[in-house]
């Protein structure tokens, strides 16, 4: 991956409408994430989301990633190509999109691996798209984790996202 960016840490905080009404909450966030040079992450799952929540963005241009509807199931082709719908819309504006990963990482490796693979190559093909980050969410051994991010190391397209709340639940559940 060579992108800009990665040569530098950004700051992001959640930037997320919950309730009617959130609008001078939202206006409030803005000012305050520009006077701390923060970034956003949004959660958004149609074009319309993505554009109304970026238009939010504390300065123009700043760090924003992009967080996917929780179900995208990743071996499902009518989902991998909303995905890569949505991020052709984000091209150029986001840094990146996360979806969550999936019991089938470790439960259909080979096929997982082939899904991500050929995902990764459409991604490629659009201009300035941002990184696709597969969190880790679903409680799966990290062990199995870590050796599906080494099996596709060679992909720049797709990187891992490890959520340290996810893997806390994991620790307390094992515990």
């Amino acid at each position: 991956m060579n992108r800009s960016w990665q040569s530098s840490v950004a700051t992001l905080g959640l930037f997320e409408k919950r309730f009617a009404g959130d609008d001078s909450l939202m206006a409030l966030a803005q000012r305050r994430f520009q006077q701390a040079g923060m970034g956003t992450e949004i959660h958004a799952g149609t074009p319309q989301e993505w554009r109304g929540l970026l238009g939010l963005r504390p300065r123009p241009g700043a760090p924003a990633v992009v967080h996917l509807p929780r179900d995208f199931d990743l071996t499902n082709e009518h989902v991998r190509s909303r995905l890569v719908e949505l991020v052709s819309c984000g091209a150029g504006q986001v840094i990146g999109c996360v979806v969550h990963d999936q019991r089938a990482m470790v439960e259909h490796p080979d096929e997982y691996l082939r899904t991500v693979r050929e995902l990764a190559g459409r991604l490629e093909a659009i201009k300035e798209a941002p990184v696709l980050f597969i969190e880790y969410a679903v409680g799966l051994d990290p062990g199995a984790f870590v050796a599906f991010w080494k099996s596709i190391s060679d992909v720049d397209q797709v990187a891992p996202c490890i959520d340290i709340g996810h893997v806390g639940i994991r620790a307390a559940s094992s515990a």
